[in-house]
């Protein structure tokens, strides 16, 4: 019973919002989701750097979406020429950090259109 309530959990579930999905794509969309709620669990728990860069490797964005590392990094391309995103690789080994831009074309159209 306990594996059944864990997987119907909410908290063990995919969110993408339409409006996004329609206007970006909907891969582009379970990424951009996975990656605010990343952003949401390293701002709270103080875990970016002064620029807010927060680390999301690989294995963590897989787990969470069901994309492999390939499908990831052409959603990813696609969301930073989007300007929804911005990325770099730091430390030593280098790892994969991300920073949402929240000023953007797309950003501004979704919100007027909410409006």
């Amino acid at each position: 019973m306990n594996s059944i309530l864990e997987m119907l959990n909410p908290n063990n579930k995919i969110m993408v919002d339409k409006t996004v999905a329609n206007k970006i794509g909907i891969l582009e969309a379970i990424m951009y989701s996975e990656l605010m709620e990343q952003f949401s669990r390293h701002r709270q728990h103080a875990n970016m750097d002064v620029n807010e860069f927060f680390m999301c490797p690989v294995e963590v964005l897989q787990k969470a979406t069901t994309m492999d590392e390939v499908q990831q990094n052409e959603i990813i391309i696609n969301l930073k020429n989007l300007n929804l995103i911005e990325t770099s690789m730091q430390g030593i080994p280098y790892k994969r950090h991300f920073k949402m831009v929240w000023e953007n074309d797309i950003l501004d159209e979704l919100f007027s259109e909410v409006n």
